[in-house]
Formats: C-alpha cells, structure tokens, sequence
C-alpha cells in the first residue's frame, strides 16, 4: 500500500479523538505513487489514499457530506462493536509496481469474491483489477485451490448455457439451504447501480432479467429510460418503473414517465401502485403522477 499504514494509523487517531473528518481537514500534502496512477506520476494526496484504503477495508464509513465532500467517521462509533479488524501488514517498498499490485490482488480479490456472493470470473470487473480474461480465469482457480472460494455452476437462461460462478467457500451451506428459502412477495425499486443488478451477466442468468442502464444511451436509442428501476418482488424481477421527482409545484411529486411489464405480471398493477405510494411517502411526496 505504498508505505501508507503509518498515515492510516494517524488517521485512525484523530478520528477517534476528534469525530468526523474530511480529507482536508487532515492537512498532510505528502503525495503517494501506486498502481492507481499513472506511470511515473504519483498526484495522489496519501491521505486521501490513506482514507479511501480505510473504507474499503472496512475500518471507516462515510458519516455524512456536505456539498459533494465525504466526511468518514469510525465504524464502531456509526454502527456500534465490530469484529476485531486485522492488524496492518507492511506492505512492498514504494515504487515496486508488480509487488504492490501482486499484494492488492492477494488481498481484495478474496474481499471481492466474499462481497459479490457469487462472482462472475469472466466479467472484465472482476475482483475490481485490470486484467485479461486469461488472467482472470487464473485467479479464480488459485482462489479455488486455496480453498477460498467454490466453482458453482447456474443453469443460463433461454438460448444461454450453463454458467460458472465463485461463490464463497464459508458460504456454500447458506447457499444450499437457500434453495429452500421462499421470500415474502415484497416489491422493491431497486436503483440502476445496484449491487444485484450491475452484472447484467449474472442477473440474466439467476433471473432471466435483461436489464440496462441507459444514462448514458443516446435518447433516440432508448428503450425505456435513463434511470429505469428494476423492480423486484421476492425472488422475480416483475417490471421496471422510469420515475423522477418533480421539486416545482409547491411540493415535491413522484412522476411517473413509463412502466414496463415482464410477461405474465401484468396482473400486479394494483399492488405496483401501492408501492408507487410508499415509494412517494418515504421521499417526501406529495402525491404520484402517472403520465406514460
């Protein structure tokens, strides 16, 4: 980690003695050189590095924001007792590029395979490192012989194959029982960048849902919107709802620009309005207008 662990242990302190802090207010204009930035070229304040390092780590979260800053604050001191974080490990020599980014890989591939649930190898994001697909197949089998993880075949939708994934070893009794699991048939919007989502791969496969975010799709090519939400109940993906607010008539709206049915849900309008309400409700509407 480029020689940061003693800037995070600076961190660490202030935070807990001081409360909530900005990379600012940590005045420290060290700079800091790693695989993140270009050849030759270390533009990286350390302790803004120090502190994106914490958070993915788990070590601090975000508090709060004012404007678009990032206040972080002490796990423990957001959420309560945590487990007992691992102590820091001396990291390569600054400037060793290979060793630093052999050392990130040994240590957040696993990370990532444990936060994906089932991770797809052959996705050009896997385990958030920039390798080819050769490479990626590579790393996924050594986390298989180390015992990290387990190969997990998934049936492909129509016209797909089956599928290889890697789920967590310490996990594959959780995933066996549940299959047995029925959950309750609630309805949920889910954001276009959600977690269950932004493999489209894998949501194609374990739900047979094609979904796309068209934010950045030409209008005239759209399908559906820019910011279409899926929308899951229980275990199916029933239809994706394109809405906005509308902040300009004395009080904020939920409009409503298009819903689009997957086949055979068409009979849960009345629930998906409901829905639509709640959804209203928890963002401060006024009401839900529907004009597509």
């Amino acid at each position: 980690m480029s020689g940061l662990e003693p800037v995070m242990t600076v961190i660490l302190r202030r935070l807990a003695e001081e409360g909530p802090l900005s990379s600012l207010d940590l005045e420290d204009d060290r700079r800091t050189e790693g695989w993140w930035d270009p050849e030759g070229r270390a533009g990286t304040r350390a302790v803004r590095q120090a502190l994106e390092w914490l958070w993915h780590f788990g070590r601090v979260a975000i508090s709060h924001r004012r404007g678009g800053r990032r206040y972080f604050d002490l796990v423990e001191r957001m959420w309560g007792e945590v487990a007992a974080p691992e102590p820091f490990e001396a990291g390569p020599p600054p400037g060793d590029r290979e060793a630093e980014w052999q050392a990130y890989v040994k240590r957040v591939v696993p990370k990532y395979v444990r936060a994906m649930g089932l991770a797809n190898p052959r996705a050009p994001h896997f385990g958030w490192v920039e390798t080819s697909a050769a490479e990626r197949l590579t790393l996924a089998e050594r986390l298989v012989e180390e015992g990290e993880a387990v190969w997990v075949e998934v049936e492909g939708g129509e016209g797909r194959g089956a599928s290889l994934y890697l789920a967590p070893a310490a996990e594959v009794d959780d995933l066996v029982r549940a299959e047995e699991w029925d959950p309750e048939p609630v309805l949920a919007f889910l954001p276009p960048l959600d977690n269950l989502v932004w493999d489209r791969e894998r949501l194609a496969d374990l739900f047979g849902f094609d979904y796309g975010w068209e934010a950045y799709v030409p209008p005239a090519r759209r399908r559906y919107g820019p910011y279409t939400c899926p929308v899951l109940r229980g275990d199916r993906f029933v239809a994706r709802v394109d809405a906005r607010l509308d902040r300009g008539r004395g009080g904020a709206v939920l409009v409503v620009n298009g819903v689009w049915w997957e086949p055979g849900t068409r009979a849960l309008e009345r629930e998906l309005a409901e829905g639509l309400d709640r959804w209203a409700a928890q963002l401060g509407c006024l009401s839900v207008e529907t004009v597509g």
